[in-house]
């Protein structure tokens, strides 16, 4: 149970963004498509470069099929390049906006914990006087790998602004 003191405001600058949009289809491609990206990318560009991985989520939030995804890494500077994956699919930097005031709490383990963490910012939201005003975002802290979804951890964040009255 996440609790209203594990939600927490603050303020997130833009970052180059060095990702891939694309509709998966179920969990099982997202993972494959996080694993393409996970093995590609660090052989194309320095790591020091490379920030953490992320995900922007464009779907509506508990759909589990058809994922509205945005996955790739959050850069350390700016770069202008394309990284080509499997399946025809290029990954491109674009800058992610900054949220001048985002919601933010950390989910361990994969998407099935996603439940209570997303009911968690709308509940903190929703008593706090703030409306979502953007997509989500997912910043892995411990990365995805295969077969060890259950170890990840990441810090779920949403752009929000007080209701006016």
């Amino acid at each position: 149970q996440i609790q209203d003191d594990d939600v927490a405001l603050k303020s997130l600058p833009a970052q180059p963004f060095l990702a891939l949009r694309h509709t998966c289809r179920d969990l099982s491609e997202t993972f494959a498509l996080v694993s393409d990206i996970g093995q590609t990318v660090p052989k194309q560009i320095q790591p020091k470069s490379l920030g953490r991985f992320a995900a922007v989520i464009h779907s509506e939030l508990y759909e589990v099929n058809n994922l509205d995804l945005e996955l790739g890494f959050l850069l350390n500077h700016d770069l202008n390049l394309t990284v080509p994956l499997s399946h025809g699919l290029v990954m491109a930097v674009r800058e992610l906006p900054p949220m001048a005031t985002a919601v933010t709490t950390v989910r361990i383990g994969g998407p099935e914990k996603n439940i209570p963490c997303y009911s968690a910012i709308g509940t903190w939201a929703e008593t706090h006087q703030y409306q979502l005003t953007g997509p989500g975002r997912e910043v892995f802290l411990v990365p995805p790998k295969p077969g060890h979804e259950s170890e990840m951890v990441a810090e779920i964040q949403f752009p929000v602004a007080e209701f006016s009255a």
